[in-house]
C-alpha cells in the first residue's frame, strides 16, 4: 500500500486527484493539506510514502527548511504538479528534491503511473512535459541577466523594481502576500541579491524597466 499526502490548495483540484487516486486499490490518501504550515506538520507527523504538492507551497517553505524535513523523513518521496510550466519549473522542482513532475493538465493514468515510480524511488516525467521542459531550457539558454527567473518570477521582479509593494502585487496577481513574498525570497537567491534595495539597482543597470511607464497595465495575466 502506497501512503499518500496531498498537498494542494485548489479545493477542486485536491477532490480531483483524491478521485483518481481512490480508484486504486493500492494507494492509500494519508491526509490532505492546504497551505505550507499544514505541509509542515503533517510531513513530520503522518506516516506516509509519497507528497503529491503543488510546487508553489514548496516555495513558500523553502529548500532549506524542505532539507531539513527530509532528512527527518529520509523515505519520503516528493512528487511535484504545477500550474505553470515554464523556465525554470524542472530546476526549482528538483531544488527542492522532487524526482517527479507532473503538469495539472495530465491525464489519470498519468498521476497513477507518476505515484508508483516516485514511491519506488524511480524519476517520473511524461513525454508532453518533458518535451514543454526541453522546448524551455532551450529558450532559456540567454546571456540576459535575469534569464534564471521563469516568467512569474520576473513579472514579479519587475513590480517590485518600479515601488510596488507586496500587497498591491498580490491583488493584481490574484496571490496572497505570503505567495508574494516567497516570490521574492527566490528571486533574491536566484540573482545573488543581498537585500531588497539590490532589486532597483539591479534592474537600472539591466535595462531591466526601460520603457515602463505603467505599472500595472503592462503585466497582463497570462
Amino acid at each position: 500500500m502506497i501512503k499518500i499526502i496531498v498537498a494542494e490548495p485548489n479545493k477542486v483540484l485536491r477532490m480531483g486527484i483524491r478521485s483518481v487516486l481512490e480508484r486504486n486499490p493500492e494507494y492509500a490518501i494519508s491526509d490532505e493539506v492546504v497551505n505550507a504550515d499544514q505541509l509542515c506538520s503533517t510531513f513530520l507527523e503522518v506516516p506516509h510514502d509519497v507528497v503529491l504538492v503543488e510546487l508553489g507551497l514548496l516555495r513558500q517553505i523553502g529548500s532549506a527548511a524542505l532539507r531539513d524535513l527530509r532528512q527527518a523523513r529520509p523515505g519520503s518521496r516528493i512528487l511535484v504538479h504545477s500550474y505553470e510550466i515554464d523556465t525554470d519549473f524542472g530546476a526549482s522542482a528538483s531544488r527542492f528534491g522532487a524526482i517527479g513532475y507532473l503538469a495539472n493538465d495530465c491525464s489519470s493514468s498519468d498521476l497513477c503511473a507518476a505515484v508508483a515510480n516516485v514511491a519506488a524511488g524511480q524519476p517520473y516525467i511524461t513525454r508532453t512535459l518533458g518535451e514543454q521542459l526541453a522546448m524551455a531550457v532551450c529558450f532559456r539558454a540567454s546571456n540576459l541577466p535575469y534569464a534564471p527567473l521563469n516568467r512569474r518570477e520576473l513579472q514579479v521582479f519587475k513590480m517590485l523594481s518600479i515601488g510596488l509593494k507586496a500587497s498591491d502585487i498580490a491583488t493584481h496577481l490574484g496571490k496572497s502576500v505570503d505567495v508574494i513574498y516567497a516570490y521574492k525570497r527566490e528571486i533574491m537567491a536566484k540573482m545573488n541579491l543581498p537585500d531588497a534595495s539590490e532589486l532597483v539597482r539591479h534592474a537600472i543597470s539591466q535595462s531591466v524597466l526601460k520603457g515602463l511607464t505603467r505599472p500595472l497595465e503592462i503585466y497582463p495575466l497570462q
